[in-house]
């Protein structure tokens, strides 16, 4: 009798529970998801087991013993054990979860963050999913750095042109921009794509200072040629892109960013001579996180095949 208490099956004592609130084996087998059968098998092996018949079975459905009236405080504070039992096991795996600080620019946030978490967490024996939590914190391109160099975050990710210095960094990810006008903007009807010189020779619509999307423009144009960059206006993406769409003047954005509004016909892509491919990086101090390989390689080829466009 000892040892077939220490045995009890406590699934069996929250199935006669649920037997005693809805007054029914059948009921209580569905919610538990169980057959009938099955159901009043194992009713019978807990009465076994405890030495009492706990129901008194009609045509009707089924009520308790006298038997069962007398263990049924016990009953329910075995099921209640058990339920504290297993939340406490789980908030302790909970709350011995490292914590994953991440520093990141607002445009990343924004727009790439989640798949990069997503390949963070990944699968495996390496994986991060369901042993971390992730803590985020928003901030300029060089902000990210110096949390990173101060050590107040693990890594950051960051938008700008080059790597940043004292840091270890690895492209993650490639974000084509594009150069966007008004459908009835006077590059649309030439023959070959506009070179650096030729773009910077109009004002353009870019995003604000000190942005990473900014810098790496600006950069991007030196580099191909270009001389001292007009500009029309100074703002976000979602800005450029309407004053774009109703005025003379290019915006350079990220190519998702534009795609409801040249699906729309608001605005047009302009074809560049040189490429837009705006990096960001992944950015630590110290030892390699281990999950950076299969984030890279993952990402950068989604890009290559135009899944990142």
């Amino acid at each position: 009798m000892t040892q077939d208490l220490f045995d009890l099956d406590v699934g069996s004592v929250r199935l006669l529970l649920s037997v005693v609130e809805l007054g029914s084996i059948s009921k209580a087998a569905t919610r538990h998801g169980l057959s009938q059968t099955s159901a009043s098998r194992r009713v019978r092996e807990l009465e076994r087991r405890l030495g009492h018949m706990l129901l008194d079975r009609t045509t009707a459905g089924a009520s308790l013993s006298i038997a069962g009236m007398g263990l049924l405080p016990e009953l329910r504070a075995l099921a209640r054990a058990t339920e504290d039992l297993h939340l406490s096991a789980r908030n302790q795996k909970l709350s011995r979860r490292p914590l994953v600080s991440i520093a990141t620019t607002p445009s990343v946030l924004r727009h790439d963050l989640p798949a990069l978490l997503v390949q963070i967490s990944g699968h495996g024996n390496d994986s991060l999913a369901g042993q971390s939590e992730f803590r985020l914190e928003s901030m300029s391109t060089m902000e990210v750095c110096n949390a990173v160099r101060k050590g107040s975050v693990e890594v950051g990710f960051v938008d700008g042109p080059d790597a940043p210095l004292g840091l270890s960094s690895q492209i993650v990810l490639r974000v084509p921009l594009v150069v966007v006008v008004h459908p009835q903007h006077r590059w649309l009807r030439r023959g070959s794509p506009i070179d650096a010189p030729e773009l910077v020779s109009v004002p353009l619509l870019l995003p604000r200072p000190n942005s990473g999307t900014r810098d790496f423009v600006e950069a991007t144009l030196r580099a191909a040629g270009s001389q001292e960059v007009l500009i029309a206006s100074e703002s976000s993406p979602e800005e450029c892109l309407s004053m774009a769409a109703i005025g003379p003047h290019p915006a350079i954005v990220r190519r998702k960013a534009a795609r409801a509004l040249v699906a729309a016909g608001l605005v047009l892509e302009v074809e560049t001579s040189f490429s837009l491919s705006q990096p960001i990086r992944l950015t630590w101090s110290g030892s390699e996180p281990s999950w950076i390989d299969r984030l890279g390689n993952h990402l950068s080829d989604e890009v290559d095949q135009g899944l990142g466009k």
